[in-house]
């Protein structure tokens, strides 16, 4: 049970999704195809089939600033101290045909299936009378994206090239996801980028199956996308969508869920008072009609790429379980019409990749309180100011590694104003819920500014036995300053760290042993900022093959 219904409004707490970079970072191998032998040269068809097993051990026991707190008991209470978490395996299969290298198409689909979890979640103590889940029996969603087994269609696109004249042009309609900018870290830069719900984000995935690829968590879209070889300099690209879907969060009563009601599992957003429940209802969805146009230049004299990029488009996270005071139920709401105007830059300096992005939101959604703007139930709008910067460089051979390397990013969102919806804004001077200026960020209130910081390093040794390689990655996320005044983003004190072995066997087997942990800022004693995984941490073990 997530809300506190008070006055005629339901207050919620914003939830952070922390994509687990640095595990999902240290699976970036090489992909080995089986190819068809085909009596025509002039047709290629590959395969390429990707097992992956994940075992997960929850280690810290129920804080009970968490597991006793209505907002989050059923995702801190279904799994306790030493229990396992995860026991999944993911199958993906990609199928790709060519004809003379240039037209064809390409066919993925992804199955998955957990043991780890039952048919029914957790309440804490107490708590069972104002269960999100009646019963505490979860739903077909849950069932479906979480137990399975389960499977979809992820990639189905065709594609060619033409000639108008000298210039190429590449053409890909279909199902695709494509991710544009700078960002080396999907919950550091990405929400700040000018990729910003570019395509919609498996965050169910991020969480529940360690090592997916960053192809695996971007989620396809129907849509045609075409670029242009101007010159041997200059390239022009573009897409326009004709389907939109949003992003999967972690659901409410599971492990890695944020508050207990969100979002399209759970069917009980909150009890007005007793056996009144408040329904989770799904709502209207985002339009249809995404565009993008992209144009990038190549200056050889200084070992650079600029990048102009505009967008405009539908948001794929949503304002969360907005209440709709007619007929008392919760249901999300997503922004139409965003716009976004970007500057990206990438080079090489000094033997170091350097990337860095600078971007103008306007009309985008802004964190805000669970109640709308009646007729709409829009929460608040604005215009924000985004930037980022990464590096990546490889030490080289030492006496303590072959090579290590080593990447960092920090990014910043900054409110340069709110345009709509002021009164559902989160954050002081605007929403009720956020009067206490002094405990304001630690309460999850929005502040003007928001910085985020990563960094990730893997010392690598080759041959530590007979066909085994060695990795030791490493990774942190530590949210500086303020917590984001966007839908997405991040909060103050809540940070996340990995440490983990990878062995690759023979470049075809990869096993990684991983430890997470995370932190929260506790204000009082039933306050979490942020996502509540501060008493998650857990040790995990992943094995990978393709087939």
């Amino acid at each position: 049970m997530n809300r506190i219904f008070r006055g005629g409004a339901v207050y919620r707490r914003r939830i952070e999704v922390m994509l687990l970079a640095g595990v999902c970072g240290s699976f970036a191998n090489g992909v080995q195809a089986f190819t068809f032998t085909t009596p025509n040269p002039d047709i290629e068809m590959d395969l390429d089939t990707t097992v992956r097993a994940n075992y997960g051990l929850r280690l810290q026991g129920i804080d009970p600033a968490i597991g006793n707190n209505p907002s989050y008991d059923e995702g801190d209470n279904t799994f306790r101290r030493y229990q396992t978490i995860l026991a999944r395996l993911d199958v993906t299969s990609e199928f790709d045909f060519k004809y003379k290298g240039t037209t064809g198409f390409r066919f993925s689909v992804a199955g998955w299936y957990d043991a780890a979890y039952s048919g029914k979640d957790k309440s804490g103590p107490g708590l069972a009378s104002v269960a999100n889940y009646p019963g505490n029996n979860y739903t077909s969603y849950i069932k479906k994206y979480y137990i399975g087994p389960s499977a979809e269609v992820r990639d189905a696109f065709g594609f060619t090239t033409v000639n108008a004249g000298p210039v190429p042009i590449d053409i890909k309609v279909g199902r695709l996801a494509q991710i544009w900018g700078q960002s080396l870290i999907g919950s550091v830069g990405g929400v700040n980028s000018v990729a910003v719900s570019q395509a919609p984000q498996n965050l169910i995935a991020a969480t529940q199956s360690p090592g997916a690829s960053l192809k695996e968590l971007s989620l396809p879209t129907g849509q045609v996308a075409m670029s242009a070889q101007l010159t041997d300099r200059m390239q022009l690209s573009g897409y326009y969508t004709f389907e939109w879907a949003h992003d999967r969060y972690p659901e409410g009563g599971t492990y890695f869920g944020g508050s207990d009601s969100i979002d399209y599992g759970p069917p009980i957003s909150a009890y007005a008072g007793p056996n009144f429940a408040i329904h989770n209802v799904k709502g209207p969805q985002g339009k249809i009609g995404d565009i993008g146009v992209e144009t990038k230049y190549r200056f050889e004299k200084f070992s650079s790429t600029v990048e102009l990029t505009y967008r405009r488009f539908s948001y794929k996270t949503p304002w969360f379980a907005q209440f709709n005071a007619n007929n008392f139920t919760t249901e999300d709401i997503y922004a139409n019409k965003v716009q976004l105007l970007g500057l990206g830059v990438n080079s090489t300096i000094a033997g170091t990749a350097v990337g860095a992005e600078v971007s103008y939101r306007r009309n985008t959604p802004l964190a805000s309180a669970g109640s709308g703007t009646p007729g709409t139930l829009e929460g608040a709008r604005g215009d924000t100011l985004h930037a980022l910067i990464n590096t990546t460089t490889y030490l080289g051979k030492s006496f303590l590694w072959n090579e290590a390397p080593l990447a960092m990013e920090i990014a910043a969102a900054h409110l340069i104003k709110v345009t709509s919806g002021a009164q559902n804004f989160n954050s002081p001077g605007y929403s009720a819920a956020c009067t206490k200026a002094a405990d304001a960020v630690a309460l999850g209130c929005s502040t003007k500014n928001f910085y985020t910081f990563g960094v990730s390093f893997t010392p690598h040794w080759n041959q530590v036995f007979p066909g085994v390689d060695l990795d030791l990655p490493m990774f942190v996320q530590w949210n500086i300053h303020g917590n984001t005044p966007t839908v997405d983003g991040g909060n103050q004190g809540s940070n996340i760290y990995q440490v983990g072995l990878k062995f690759t066997i023979y470049n075809k087997h990869i096993v990684n042993l991983t430890y997470t942990g995370y932190t929260n800022w506790k204000k009082t004693a039933t306050n979490v900022n942020g996502a509540p995984y501060s008493d998650k941490g857990w040790i995990g073990i992943t094995y990978q093959t393709t087939l």
